[in-house]
């Protein structure tokens, strides 16, 4: 009878754990509808919606980037993530397998197939996926961000200039 091994979690091998994980998910979820209520927006010279609109779109954006901070430290010097964590598992597994007795070249030819180096790898590749994703939205809300803010700036403007007509 084969014990079943525990599941590999985000928080074995970096401090990012799941509640971190969810907070960011959400908070992509409310930008992406409150982006939608901006794009689907009637009447795009309505100040007080467009208003309110860029006020919860900028506190949520304030939250995202506080969190997004939690991912981008996990990005070197040479714009990859988790690099180091990668050399990091290679050298582990490479440390397992002499410690089980294989010579040096075997244990570095067999590294790569070791299932501590792949679940820990296939969570890496996981997690910068999640990262660039993440990284991605983050530069797109910021963009988006300025579009509200020009559009509430046009807006009150034309308001204003239809009123002293």
């Amino acid at each position: 009878m084969s014990e079943e091994k525990p599941k590999l979690k985000v928080n074995d091998i970096i401090r990012l754990n799941q509640k971190d994980v969810q907070q960011i998910n959400d908070s992509l979820t409310r930008l992406s509808d409150l982006s939608k209520l901006y794009y689907e927006a009637d009447d795009l010279f309505d100040v007080v919606q467009l208003e309110e609109t860029k006020r919860r779109f900028l506190a949520e954006l304030q939250y995202f980037t506080v969190m997004y901070s939690k991912t981008k430290q996990y990005k070197n010097d040479s714009n990859y993530y988790l690099s180091e964590l990668r050399k990091k598992v290679k050298a582990d597994t490479i440390k397992l397998l002499l410690d089980e007795g294989k010579k040096i070249g075997m244990a570095e030819a067999l590294c790569y197939s070791h299932e501590y180096y792949v679940d820990r790898i296939l969570l890496i590749e996981t997690l910068v996926e999640f990262f660039v994703k993440v990284e991605y939205l983050q530069t797109f809300y910021q963009n988006l961000a300025q579009s509200i803010i020009q559009s509430v700036s046009i807006s009150s403007k034309e308001r204003q200039s239809s009123i002293h007509q």
